[in-house]
């Protein structure tokens, strides 16, 4: 049987195909959103389809590009939620039988072939943590900080995106506005 080890686990990618297009299309509205706010750019006509807006329509074009970039930022959060509780557990469970593979290596070295017992448990336990808070190399050591940078720019930088971008779409003002 193959094992992925801990540091193996924290940097795998940790997001699915369907949050990863979520993803996007979160930070596409979002950047959408944000240059049409920031700039003051907001279409008054769209010749290919032979439409004009006035400014109450303008204002309206303005909530509406806030309501789809809200609706990728919650089809985002739904999304990667999911992904982000089972890459956390992907990274226990392996923690976890890196320690219960390494009690049975010592078992057959000592010849110990028992199997379950209630102070096997135990023992599982205490490895199980001693392994938490032990560092093999600099790699080991490395994955940690690359793992938490990896999920703040897979999670929480596209919902800072997002959030900011439907803020700043809810108060912009049509230009000419009253």
């Amino acid at each position: 049987m193959e094992t992925n080890r801990p540091p193996e686990v924290r940097l795998r990618d940790p997001l699915s195909e369907v949050t990863r297009k979520e993803r996007r299309s979160l930070l596409v509205a979002s950047i959408i959103g944000i240059a049409i706010a920031k700039s003051g750019l907001i279409p008054s006509k769209i010749s290919a389809l032979g439409i004009e807006f006035g400014q109450t329509d303008q204002r309206s074009l303005l909530m509406v590009m806030a309501f789809v970039t809200l609706y990728f930022l919650a089809a985002f959060i739904f999304y990667a939620a999911s992904d982000l509780i089972a890459w956390r557990l992907a990274i226990y469970y392996s923690m976890r039988q890196g320690a219960e593979e390494d009690i049975q290596q010592r078992r057959k070295e000592n010849g110990d072939l028992r199997h379950s017992v209630p102070s096997e448990k135990e023992a599982v336990a205490k490895e199980f943590i001693k392994k938490i808070g032990t560092q093999y190399n600099i790699f080991f050591s490395l994955s940690r900080p690359i793992s938490f940078l990896r999920a703040v720019f897979e999670f929480i930088l596209p919902l800072a995106v997002g959030i900011y971008a439907v803020v700043i779409l809810f108060l912009t003002k049509a230009p000419n506005a009253p």
